[in-house]
């Protein structure tokens, strides 16, 4: 992500909203905690905020401020309980490029707030069935029933 602020498409309260909502996500889904912090820490920058970022396997810690105001007029602190994250690729992936499109002005925070709870909608029956199809494949192969290619 650039440094350089995006022009803030949002009410202070709702960035915040959004920053600790996409912390919230990248740890459920597994990534590392210095990556966590610094990639919270740019997209705050990107939105127009300040934030100190603190991140362990079943917590946060984000302290958010506003540039260009008085020292201690608009700190908030956000502490969030959590369960230790799964990893889960498709989703982080889904996650960084959502804070990438609102970093980069190309979706509104309302519209990123919609794109990630998105990822939290249940796989359609035509995945699910897949899923099971691959790994049936998956165990028939395992179990040497096909024949081996010559070599």
């Amino acid at each position: 992500m650039s440094n350089v602020p995006a022009r803030p498409q949002a009410s202070y309260p709702q960035r915040i909203a959004f920053v600790a909502e996409m912390a919230v996500r990248l740890h459920r889904y597994g990534t590392t905690a210095q990556r966590l912090e610094a990639a919270i820490t740019a997209l705050s920058q990107r939105l127009d905020l300040e934030c100190e970022a603190w991140s362990n396997p079943t917590g946060l810690i984000l302290s958010f401020s506003e540039p260009g105001k008085p020292l201690g007029s608009t700190d908030t602190t956000r502490v969030i309980r959590l369960s230790p994250g799964e990893n889960d690729l498709h989703k982080l992936c889904e996650a960084d490029r959502i804070a990438e499109a609102v970093a980069s002005g190309q979706l509104t925070i309302t519209q990123g707030h919609t794109a990630l709870r998105a990822l939290d909608r249940p796989p359609s029956a035509l995945a699910s069935a897949m899923q099971v199809f691959g790994y049936g494949l998956a165990a028939a192969g395992w179990t040497s029933r096909w024949p081996r290619p010559p070599g």
